[in-house]
């Protein structure tokens, strides 16, 4: 090879190159055209193997795609291993050539080391090698090397001639992507048209429509013959007889059937329902000519079905939410149920109606609500003029009796005489306007509590089996409120009752006084309070005056304060001092083993035998009394003592004040004091502040203003019972006219032991 450079070898340097061009030329693909630019190489030079490495897909490695050697046996382990080997850049010959981008030349492989094949090759026989790179668009794509038996010079010529056949390569295998990419394209444009989901025609600027699908002669049920024969106006033609409203296709058909170069979309839904979406492009060359437009069409009915379900679906879940918090806002079920049939109109109807079914049979409408308000007073008084018989056979009491739903999608004239009463009732039903309805049960726990009736009138709706299982849910969210509030409603009944009877029914009337209780209970009414009063008459002119408080709310709490009450008026008969009143009080609690609470108790000995009112008071562990005068003075009666129930060994004092006129005693729960509500706070010397506004008032003003005041702090909703008496003396006790007009002093206090 040292001789390269003669004419006899640029001659044969010149036909290998000629040869890899030819090849490169004819050749379809890299796989068919490096076997034989190997193998020309390679005998045309006298060189012993050629081999053609490519980057890999995970670009890090290069592998061997193709291999040609001579028929010697030494070289056969050499290209198994050289088949089984991927090169990282800069490994071997093929990774130096990769890792530089230039051709290299190597005299003699065994002067040097080039892993991992240097041994093998040695082994082979090998000497001489030389290899170059196959250069794509600026990277190496792969590498190309030689090896010959003999030791071999560096020839530049080779080199040269070898890098121009590299960049060749290179551009064939690129020539090949692109043919690869518009045979692929081809292919997918062939088929796009039978496969696509849209209707396409071109129209060439004569008119003629020069492509159709099948799709689009399906669509508009038209044959081949027809739009062979035919033009555009056949096919502008077949699309306006299949719409609802002709004028949908002004645009496209005035863009079609003319040389505007303008895009068109539109929706134009057919007669049949069917819904199209229909776009029209222009085709243009290069230059910008109109070469022609297409038309698409595609069937979106289903589509626009699954948006006009996907609002619907949003509408109903929006609206159950709503309904839900709703029927969890009030315990009053009535009101509840009449916001709730206003909220289902007219997302769900035209008009709704909850019929309640009642203990004693009856069924009886509870809401009622129409689109049409002109309407709704005519609903109504139907509603009330004929109620529903238990034994109807259709509609609401059917579904109630049976608790079965019941879907109406129309509401046929034999389904009004069905359920009319008499031939006036049919023809109000007749005037409704009915198209559809449905009945659906409210059942909790097993019982039936009414039924929800939904119907349509002008909006024709037509009521399907999904509307009514949507109905149904809404009914069984709806039935667990209703029986709550119902169960509620009986409770509280029980509780006012039960509660009703643990005070007196009536306040005696105590000469020359006015006398006034307030009692309000807690919470929601649901649980007896344990904060009680009591007057009652204990002798010819003296009365006693109780409030108390036990410990805990519910029956056994109502327990103690009977027993308290019983007590109390047991012992007013045998004993007139108040302290031993309570001393009994307190033995009973401590002497009953079921009794496990404690009682707080204030009794007043109301005494009008002198010339003021004499009040005589003992105290076991509850607020003190405050008595304000006819001057305005407010005072604190120091009657304290242990509260009751809690020991055996403890003693109460009895303290006897005397009002005069104008004076007002004030006893009292800690209900009224004890307020802790959002930062709000009333506590003694609030009440002192209130009891001053007291001296001018009445008592029946004086006990308004101090609940007034105190539920205003707690929201209207107090955290605690409470109790309130309020005993004023009036001037007509007096037999002769009153001494101490003139004395402004308080009448004096006195302590009995």
């Amino acid at each position: 090879m040292g001789n390269a450079g003669t004419p006899g070898t640029t001659e044969r340097l010149r036909d290998v190159e000629h040869a890899a061009y030819r090849v490169l030329a004819e050749a379809e693909s890299l796989a068919a055209a490096a076997p034989e630019i190997l193998s020309g190489i390679a005998q045309a030079l006298h060189w012993d193997v050629g081999a053609l490495w490519t980057v890999d897909r995970d670009g890090q490695h290069l592998r061997l795609t193709e291999l040609w050697r001579r028929d010697l046996p030494e070289l056969a382990d050499f290209e198994a291993i050289s088949r089984g080997l991927r090169m990282a850049c800069g490994e071997g010959i093929p990774g130096r050539v990769w890792q530089s981008g230039e051709p290299l030349w190597i005299p003699d492989v065994n002067a040097a080391t080039y892993p991992p094949r240097g041994e093998l090759a040695r082994t082979a026989g090998l000497g001489g090698a030389f290899g170059f790179p196959v250069v794509l668009d600026g990277a190496v794509y792969g590498v190309i090397e030689f090896f010959s038996h003999t030791v071999q010079e560096p020839d530049a010529e080779l080199l040269a001639m070898v890098a121009a056949v590299g960049l060749q390569l290179g551009e064939f295998i690129k020539r090949e992507r692109v043919i690869r990419e518009l045979a692929l394209q081809n292919t997918i444009l062939e088929n796009q048209g039978e496969a696509a989901l849209d209707a396409i025609g071109v129209i060439a600027p004569d008119l003629q429509i020069v492509y159709w699908n099948q799709r689009l002669l399906d669509m508009f049920g038209l044959t081949e013959s027809e739009v062979e024969e035919g033009d555009a106006t056949v096919l502008i033609g077949r699309l306006i007889e299949r719409t609802a409203d002709p004028k949908t296709w002004d645009g496209i058909a005035e863009t079609v059937l003319s040389d505007r170069d303008a895009e068109v979309r539109l929706e134009a839904p057919f007669a049949d329902g069917q819904v199209i979406d229909a776009w029209t492009a222009p085709i243009r060359g290069p230059e910008g000519t109109l070469y022609g437009r297409v038309l698409y069409c595609r069937d979106i009915t289903e589509s626009k079905r699954n948006e006009e379900q996907h609002r619907r679906n949003e509408e109903w879940l929006s609206f159950l939410t709503e309904a839900t918090t709703l029927l969890s806002e009030s315990l009053d079920y009535r009101v509840t149920l009449q916001r709730f049939a206003d909220l289902a109109v007219p997302l769900l109807g035209d008009w709704c109606a909850i019929h309640i079914l009642e203990a004693d049979g009856s069924i009886l409408p509870v809401a009622i609500a129409n689109r049409d308000k002109q309407k709704l007073g005519e609903v109504i008084k139907l509603s009330e003029t004929y109620q529903n018989e238990p034994n109807s056979p259709a509609g609401v009491a059917a579904v109630i009796r049976t608790q079965s739903p019941e879907l109406y999608e129309e509401v046929t004239d034999e389904f009004l005489q069905a359920t009319a009463q008499n031939d006036e009732h049919l023809a109000c039903l007749r005037s409704l306007g009915l198209r559809s309805a449905m009945f659906v049960p409210l059942v909790c726990r097993g019982r039936s509590l009414g039924a929800i009736t939904l119907a349509s009138t002008d909006s024709g709706r037509r009521y399907d089996k999904e509307d009514l299982r949507r109905a149904e849910e809404l009914a069984s969210r709806a039935a667990f409120p209703i029986d709550n509030a119902r169960l509620y409603e009986r409770s509280a009944v029980i509780a006012r009752t039960l509660q009703n009877s643990l005070l007196p029914p009536d306040l005696p009337r105590i000469p020359g006084t006015e006398l006034t209780a307030r009692y309000i209970p807690a919470g929601e009414g649901l649980d007896v309070g344990g904060d009680f009063y009591d007057v009652f008459q204990t002798g010819r002119r003296s009365w006693g005056i109780v409030v108390g408080d036990v410990t805990g709310k519910g029956v056994e709490a109502a327990t103690i304060t009977a027993f308290a009450r019983h007590t109390i008026r047991t012992a007013a008969m045998t004993t007139d001092r108040p302290s031993e009143i309570l001393n009994i009080l307190n033995r009973g609690l401590l002497e009953d083993p079921k009794i496990e609470r404690f009682c707080t108790a204030l009794y007043a000995r109301i005494d009008t035998r002198f010339a003021r009112v004499r009040v005589t008071l003992s105290g076991a562990g509850h607020p003190l009394p405050y008595i304000v005068r006819s001057n305005g003075k407010v005072e604190q009666v120091q009657c304290k003592g242990t509260l009751l129930g809690f020991s055996g060994d403890i003693t109460f004092d009895d303290m006897i004040v005397e009002l005069d006129f104008g004076d007002k005693l004030f006893l009292y729960t800690d209900g009224v004091i004890d307020i802790r509500h959002k930062g709000r706070t009333l506590g003694g010397p609030g009440l002192l502040n209130l009891l001053d506004e007291c001296g001018k008032r009445g008592t029946e003003a004086s006990a308004d203003l101090i609940v007034r005041t105190v539920l205003a702090l707690q929201d209207g909703r107090p955290r605690d019972d409470i109790a309130l008496v309020v005993l004023g003396v009036r001037a007509s006790i007096f037999r002769v006219p009153p001494r101490r007009l003139r004395d402004q002093l308080a009448p004096p206090t006195e302590i009995v032991g």
